[in-house]
């Protein structure tokens, strides 16, 4: 079977020589089935969750984020209910924060776009 013949790495300012379109050093290694993230309902977020988030965030106190609140941002509404010790299975009150997401994709240490860097969130 006859071999394609060598060329530069696709990748700018790379002068490898390789047959496909990117040498080894720069091909994006594929995601192996266990390293994949399990689906929410896998984590346990089933549709019991989902009737006790909307419930959880459709009361009063619930509806504003509690962290921007909490920083003297008014009005930023909480979209994500937050498990506090982080076990998906604990539904109790006490175990539950509202959240816009902006918190809490600062919270879990993800991008985050509306707040300055330097602000302490806990």
């Amino acid at each position: 079977m006859a071999r394609r013949a060598l060329h530069e790495c696709n990748r700018p300012g790379c002068h490898n020589l390789c047959s496909a379109p990117y040498c080894e050093e720069h091909t994006r290694p594929r995601e192996k089935p266990q390293d994949r993230r399990p689906s929410a309902r896998e984590r346990g977020y089933d549709r019991l969750w989902e009737k006790r988030r909307g419930v959880f965030l459709g009361r009063p106190e619930n509806q504003m984020c509690r962290r921007c609140t909490a920083a003297g941002r008014r009005g930023v509404p909480a979209t994500v209910v937050h498990h506090i010790n982080g076990d998906p299975t604990d539904n109790r009150d006490e175990n539950l924060e509202a959240l816009c997401r902006d918190c809490h994709e600062r919270l879990h240490g993800r991008k985050h776009r509306r707040w300055d860097e330097n602000l302490d969130m806990d």
